[in-house]
């Protein structure tokens, strides 16, 4: 199975404050975040990470960072956020992600953070991103600008309560 998440931002205290996330602290929320996720994700499964999983904090929380991701099963691709800032290796060699890529096609999808981040030439049937940090899955965005027959989905932690989506749910979301 392939499922997409975005946006879970380990350890940042402030994002409960900024999207109002419904967590009494960090650890709760990153607990909660973590669970949902391995409710779902199988250790054959296949997950696009579209970015933000933490915040740059500094080296003490390179390894914390890294043994959090490694202990969530799956197969992980990340598809870094403006938030991802340590390097490609750390991420590949110490998270364990497959690869870590800004931008990525699969199918007649593009897969991506921020939804404005995209060219025409990335352009797909779908636009999947995370960012926005909504409540809806179809985030916040203005689609001015994006190809009309184009279709956007948030697969953000905030816009889908707190879960990996899979791509079967993605797509029927998204053609009905």
């Amino acid at each position: 199975m392939i499922y997409f998440t975005s946006d879970q931002h380990f350890f940042h205290d402030n994002v409960i404050k900024y999207c109002d996330r419904p967590f009494s602290s960090v650890e709760e929320m990153n607990a909660i975040i973590s669970r949902n996720y391995c409710e779902v994700v199988g250790v054959n499964d296949l997950v696009m990470f579209l970015g933000d999983i933490s915040i740059k904090r500094g080296s003490k929380y390179k390894l914390i960072i890294s043994e959090l991701v490694k202990s969530l099963p799956g197969h992980k691709i990340l598809i870094r956020g403006n938030h991802d800032q340590y390097t490609n290796k750390f991420y590949r060699e110490e998270c364990g992600f497959m690869e870590s890529v800004r931008i990525k096609r699969l199918e007649q999808m593009v897969l991506t953070h921020n939804p404005l981040d995209f060219t025409e030439e990335d352009s797909g049937k779908y636009l999947i991103h995370g960012h926005s940090h909504c409540p809806v899955p179809m985030g916040n965005f203005s689609h001015t600008g994006f190809l009309s027959s184009q279709k956007v989905y948030d697969v953000g932690v905030d816009a889908n309560n707190y879960y990996p989506v899979s791509l079967d749910y993605v797509i029927k979301e998204l053609d009905r």
